[in-house]
């Protein structure tokens, strides 16, 4: 996503600002992925038109809860 110059996800933070974030949150995140109770955000659909009039889904995943 970096490389891409990705926009933000559909919790609104940007890369810098999620790398921010995980440094600080990454030992809570760890440990709920460890016990099972980690359940991410549901990805956000929406379409996007396609050159032949078609429509595509496209997910925007979100990597963490702020």
């Amino acid at each position: 996503m970096k490389a891409n110059k990705g926009a933000a996800g559909a919790d609104g933070l940007s890369i810098e600002a999620t790398a921010a974030h995980l440094r600080t949150s990454w030992p809570d995140i760890r440990e709920r992925v460890l016990a099972g109770t980690y359940r991410p955000m549901p990805v956000r659909r929406v379409t996007i038109p396609k050159p032949d009039g078609g429509e595509r889904e496209l997910g925007i995943p979100t990597v963490t809860v702020a």
